[in-house]
Order: structure tokens, then sequence, then C-alpha cells
């Protein structure tokens, strides 16, 4: 690994998807993203959370109320929570000490009214002066074959020589699909919305030092 600040984000240890479905599914939106890790096999090298207080087990992972009742390291969150329940949730991240966040969550400035916008500005300053870095919000989250991350099913398993960092998740999803069944294979993909804190120039920086990385194509708006 490169000692660029960004590598941490990419490796993380454990990973909890805060919101997660009781029945997760196989299709698009929050329920998709326990499948899709699943099926890259995550769960069978590190850990793996979902975290709903209205379950005790999904898809055969032990479930917890909170990330606060995680026994162990969590490096990664995902939050696929309303837009209200953010603010107890950074709450509880800065408290667990995790090193980075995905929102899946939208809801924010994307949506043009000024209090949510406020909301998203407030959430990434009390985060990113905790040291944790923000993923989003209203994106799609990272794809990172090498250890087993993924935002949707049927991504290659195996890892590659192209970076693709995307501000539209559909369209990352589109790429990587498409572009699998040609042969392409993926070092790192990066969907990141809002760009509330890491952006695509970040993610550019990053892949400069990324020695798995030939090849990198961006999509941004």
């Amino acid at each position: 690994m490169s000692d660029h600040p960004l590598e941490p984000i990419f490796h993380p240890r454990g990973t909890a998807l805060v919101g997660v479905p009781s029945e997760p599914s196989t299709g698009g939106g929050g329920g998709g993203f326990l499948t899709s890790i699943m099926e890259q096999g995550y769960h069978e090298r590190y850990g793996l959370y979902p975290v709903n207080p209205k379950a005790t087990e999904i898809a055969g992972l032990k479930c917890y109320p909170t990330i606060l009742d995680i026994d162990a390291p969590v490096d990664h969150v995902i939050s696929l929570v309303p837009a209200r329940v953010v603010p107890t949730l950074v709450d509880q991240c800065i408290q667990k000490g995790i090193r980075s966040i995905h929102f899946f969550t939208a809801g924010f400035s994307e949506t043009g009214d000024a209090e949510m916008a406020q909301m998203e500005r407030t959430m990434v300053q009390r985060l990113t002066a905790a040291g944790i870095r923000v993923i989003g919000p209203n994106c799609m989250g990272l794809y990172v074959p090498g250890v087993g991350l993924a935002f949707m099913g049927g991504f290659p398993k195996e890892p590659g020589n192209v970076m693709l960092v995307s501000q539209s998740g559909a369209n990352a999803g589109d790429v990587v699909h498409n572009l699998g069944r040609r042969g392409v294979r993926f070092s790192k993909v990066i969907s990141f919305g809002n760009g509330s804190d890491l952006r695509a120039h970040h993610f550019l920086d990053y892949a400069v030092s990324d020695e798995q990385t030939e090849v990198v194509t961006a999509y941004i708006e």
C-alpha cells in the first residue's frame, strides 16, 4: 500500500452497514449493498456488520442495534439511514472512531433546500474535524474488488488496473457491468455524489500513487 492519506479508505478492516433492511435485496437501493459485498466475499476476510435495531440477524450475519454495540474495529461505515437520522449517526461514528463514511443517504444539498444543505455542511465539518473522511452524500460509494467491497451485484471479483472516478453511481455501475463483460478489470471505482468532502481531484491525486492503477477514467458533472 502507498502512504497516500486516502489509502486506508480502500482497505477497511471492518465495515458497518447502518440502516440495512431486514430483508436485503439483490436489486438497487439500500438493500443491495449487503448482498453485493457478500457476493464479493468481503465477510470471509474482514468484519462485516449489519446495523438495524429491529433485527438480530440478517443474511446469516449478526445484526447490531447501533455501531457502538459492535465489539470490534470498524473502519468504514455505509449510511443507509434517512437524512433525519444522520446527526445521530455522525455522533456515533465519532465516538466509535471510524476512518471513513459513505453516505448513500440522499436529501441534502442536491435538493436545493437551504436547511438540508446546511445540515450537510455541519455533518461534514464535524466528521472531518474528527479525522473521518466523507464520501457523498447521495452516491454509491466504493467498489474495491481487491478487498471485496462493491455497491452493485454482478461486478467482477478479480481486481484489475483501471480506476473509475464518477459522480454518478448509476453511470459507474453501467461502466463496470458493460466493460466487465468485455474483460476490463478495475482497481478501484468511486462514486462520490455531492462531493461534500472528497471530490474528483482527491481521488485523481490518489490514483497517481496507487500501484494497482495504470488507467484512470472519470465522469464528472
